[in-house]
């Protein structure tokens, strides 16, 4: 658990096809972080959303992740968990 990230997107702008997206996420990330040390795995394990329920389900696995891993009693002790734009932005 604490090797792996969960998160949502949606393209931008200009979207890319979402594995090209995912290497430039990574760089950008190493970057920023000025964490060149840091080693990402090949690829990416990924779902496409496609209704309400889908990200429900989703959400609730990515909020229980780290409860279920035995790295904190509750999901709200998990200092990761956060959101950069409300999740009301898909789904009016």
């Amino acid at each position: 658990m604490p090797y792996h990230l969960h998160f949502f997107a949606e393209p931008g702008e200009r979207p890319l096809p979402f594995d090209n997206w995912i290497t430039v996420w990574k760089s950008g990330v190493t970057r920023i972080l000025k964490r060149p040390e840091w080693r990402w795995q090949a690829g990416s394990l990924h779902h496409r959303i496609r209704s309400y329920e889908d990200y429900n389900e989703k959400r609730i696995y990515m909020d229980e992740n780290p409860v279920a891993a035995g790295l904190v009693e509750r999901i709200e002790d998990w200092p990761y968990r956060g959101e950069v734009f409300q999740r009301f932005h898909w789904w009016p």
